[in-house]
């Protein structure tokens, strides 16, 4: 979605810009909802903490995601049970 590969001679196509917007949006709802609800810390209410915790949230995925696409070695583990670990530790950081 963020490739510099994806860029064309007019820039990056509208389509995947607007994924790009829509998913950061999708994300950034769950985490104020989680907020809301007590899951996560209130603090994500405020709008440069939401922000900051989205982009932390979306570079782990992403770094994750990378590293078994560039297949570098991970513990014994499926890769789903690892994205499961991953994002639970993400997840804790957005706690009280």
């Amino acid at each position: 979605m963020f490739s510099a590969a994806l860029n064309g001679p007019d820039g990056r196509p509208k389509a995947v810009a607007n994924a790009g917007t829509v998913t950061r949006a999708t994300l950034e709802e769950i985490l104020r909802r989680g907020a809301r609800a007590g899951v996560f810390s209130s603090s994500l209410l405020r709008a440069s903490e939401l922000k900051a915790a989205a982009f932390t949230a979306w570079s782990t995925v992403h770094g994750f995601t990378m590293l078994v696409i560039e297949g570098l070695p991970t513990p014994d583990l499926a890769i789903a049970d690892l994205a499961d670990k991953v994002v639970r530790v993400a997840c804790r950081s957005f706690q009280r």
